[in-house]
Order: structure tokens, then sequence, then C-alpha cells
């Protein structure tokens, strides 16, 4: 799939699974629908990974990258010149490889909420209908208390 078509797979996943999970009561239909949102949005969410990466990892990702660098520059030096600028090439593209490798496995999308998604037609075959945990109306609360 296209990067661009994944993205927006994926963007539009999560909205449609947060609307279905207002719903008032479920049905099996229902339910396999809210499912298939929330695989679609694991399934394309590793397109974002990049953009989720701290100072200190793309730090770390930056040495790992000059010094497979390095590496491969001295590799590149025992080889004749006619064959350089094709090995190079090759090596740009490990090198750029290895680095999203590293960022794909420093940084995730594993905090709760994003976890939570995956439990919640358990919730919904345990408890039917979720609206009495919603936040909502500890929000409310929270906003009168401010205008008081």
């Amino acid at each position: 799939m296209q990067p661009f078509r994944r993205a927006l797979t994926c963007v539009s996943s999560l909205p449609h699974f947060t609307m279905m999970a207002q719903y008032r009561s479920y049905t099996p239909e229902t339910i396999s629908y809210m499912e298939e949102y929330a695989t679609r949005f694991h399934e394309t969410k590793d397109l974002f990974l990049e953009f989720r990466i701290s100072k200190r990892n793309q730090d770390k990702a930056y040495l790992l990258y000059k010094v497979v660098r390095h590496q491969n520059a001295l590799i590149r030096e025992q080889v004749p010149l006619s064959q350089r600028h094709r090995i190079r090439d090759d090596n740009c593209q490990e090198e750029n490889d290895q680095c999203m490798h590293l960022i794909h496995a420093i940084c995730n999308f594993n905090f709760l909420k994003m976890h939570l998604i995956s439990h919640f037609h358990d919730h919904i075959y345990q408890f039917n209908n979720i609206s009495i945990y919603s936040t909502e109306h500890e929000e409310l609360a929270y906003k009168e208390q401010i205008k008081d």
C-alpha cells in the first residue's frame, strides 16, 4: 500500500472506531466493524513512528548512522575505483534502512490508550453499554467546578 493511502487509512480508522464506541447499544455487526477499524489502525500506525522519535533516540539513530557509514567507507576503500560508486549507492540504502530499523525498534505506540482499543469489544460483551465508563461526566463536573 502506498504511504499516503496507508496514512489515510490509519488516520481515518481511529475516528471511525471512536464514533462507533459512542453508540448506546451494539450488535455483532457493529462490534466487528469496530474490531476491523482497530485492526486497520494497528496495522498502519507504524508509518508515523519516525515522527514519534525523541531527541535522545534521534541522537542514537544518528550515531548508528555515522558508525555504519564509517564502516562502509572503510570497506569501499578496498574496492576498485570503478565499482565504488555502485557500492556507495547500495551502502547508502543500507545505512538508511538500519537507521529506520532502529527508530522503529526504539519508538512505538505502546501506551495505555492505544492498548485499550484492542480490549474494547471484550468490555462490550461483558458490560454491554460502556457509556457509564465514559469520562464525560467527570469532565462536565470539572467544568462546573471551574465556573464556580
